[in-house]
């Protein structure tokens, strides 16, 4: 990628040589490719280093890939749990020091961010994301704000793994711990926030005032975006980041609105069909981690899909600007071959007046699309039934309805897009 800095690169080099010389797994996953760390020169060489992947960190977790004389037990490590979108639950080991880099490594790609985050005394966060992203119960109503402190020193708010089921006296205790705990940030699931605001709004409740509303866990939709923006303080800067368990925040929006990729503490590919993509191009995102002495990733297979965008952003920042497209195991195929990601899905419905929805392809060539209007809004039917027609085709079934609840995916997070027809094609 143009974008990405020599400094970057070289971090990745390092991190290679040290996994190799340090981490039993990676030396033995390099040696049996017959690849060698110092055969690698250039961005294009990294491609004959075979990837890796949430299997094998769950296979060989915790002895055979940590550093050799590490351990879990030791001052500031500390593990974080993943939430299993793909039921492929995994625990991946942090330093705290490291965490802390990354955290602020990615936000202060957003200057707003950075300026409200340098400014806090104390300096403090809060969570609100499904129960299984977390290592306290999140969904005891009884449990206090103490019991819900994790490891990291984050507050995680009191909700249920299916936040529409959550009781209106926990959505009021959620509001009420953020105001005792006034935490600088709020970094949560964007349906979680706006289910939470909708609530407020309708009790009469105060918007919520935080210095910063981080979006994650779950792909923001423009909906949930003018919903949270209008349920927060005119102060709270709202950005939409994304993250994983593995690493933290790995990207961030800038200023003007454009996504960049964190090359400070991590190394990024986008690849697609066995090279890197060109901008333009859907590629998914292989990340490999600088500076970890604990737990090193080298081209960890995200699962996540990108588009590089060409182009310098208007924000002046060097680093990768890009789209980010959803999940690959939530791209759906179309009938022609033609793949359809949940971002061109959300912006191709951002008009419609819908709280919630969901499309879903049962088969090949049968769709189903479920959707929940917003609150006191008039939707017309017939709208829904032609937007969703043009994304699939007029070639396919395709049932449309409303419904008064949507179920989330057992790991907690709502998906906007499913597909029961088997995984898209190995392009990627």
């Amino acid at each position: 990628m143009a974008d990405e800095t020599e400094t970057s690169f070289r971090g990745a080099l390092e991190e290679l040589a040290f996994a190799y010389d340090q981490v039993p797994f990676y030396r033995e996953h390099l040696d049996r490719a017959g690849v060698a760390p110092g055969a690698v020169r250039a961005p294009a060489d990294l491609l004959q280093v075979p990837a890796t992947t949430k299997r094998d960190y769950r296979r060989h977790f915790p002895a055979r890939v940590l550093a050799r004389g590490r351990h879990l037990g030791e001052p500031g490590v500390f593990t974080v749990s993943t939430s299993g979108t793909t039921d492929e639950r995994l625990i991946t080991a942090h330093h705290a020091g490291l965490a802390n880099r990354r955290l602020f490594g990615t936000m202060r790609l957003n200057a707003a961010v950075w300026r409200t985050l340098r400014a806090a005394t104390p300096r403090r966060y809060a969570m609100y994301a499904p129960p299984q992203c977390t290592a306290v119960d999140c969904a005891n109503p009884d449990a206090g704000m103490e019991a819900r402190l994790m490891p990291s020193g984050r507050l995680a708010l009191p909700t249920t793994a299916d936040f529409l089921l959550a009781p209106g006296g926990m959505l009021d205790q959620a509001a009420r711990e953020l105001d005792a705990f006034r935490p600088v940030m709020l970094d949560g699931d964007p349906f979680r926030i706006s289910h939470l605001v909708r609530h407020l709004r309708r009790t009469g409740g105060a918007p919520l005032a935080v210095g910063v509303v981080a979006l994650g866990f779950c792909q923001t939709t423009p909906g949930d975006r003018r919903v949270i923006r209008a349920g927060v303080t005119g102060a709270t800067v709202v950005v939409e980041t994304v993250g994983m368990s593995e690493f933290g925040k790995i990207a961030a929006e800038c200023e003007h609105g454009g996504l960049h990729l964190n090359t400070g503490t991590f190394y990024p590919e986008l690849v697609a069909g066995g090279r890197h993509a060109a901008p333009g191009e859907l590629a998914e995102l292989y990340l490999t981690t600088i500076g970890d002495r604990l737990a090193p990733h080298v081209r960890y297979r995200t699962g996540d899909l990108y588009t590089l965008v060409g182009g310098a952003c208007p924000c002046g920042a060097r680093a990768p600007l890009v789209r980010f497209e959803g999940r690959k195991t939530s791209v759906l195929v179309l009938a022609d071959g033609r793949l359809l990601t949940p971002r061109e899905v959300a912006e191709a419905l951002a008009a419609l007046p819908l709280r919630l929805y969901q499309l879903e392809q049962r088969e090949r060539e049968r769709f189903a699309f479920s959707y929940l209007p917003e609150d006191g809004a008039a939707v017309d039917a017939a709208a829904v039934q032609a937007a969703v027609r043009a994304l699939v085709g007029a070639g396919v079934r395709l049932d449309v309805a409303a419904r008064d609840a949507i179920a989330s995916s057992q790991s907690g997070k709502f998906l906007t897009c499913r597909s029961a027809a088997g995984a898209p094609p190995a392009w990627a």
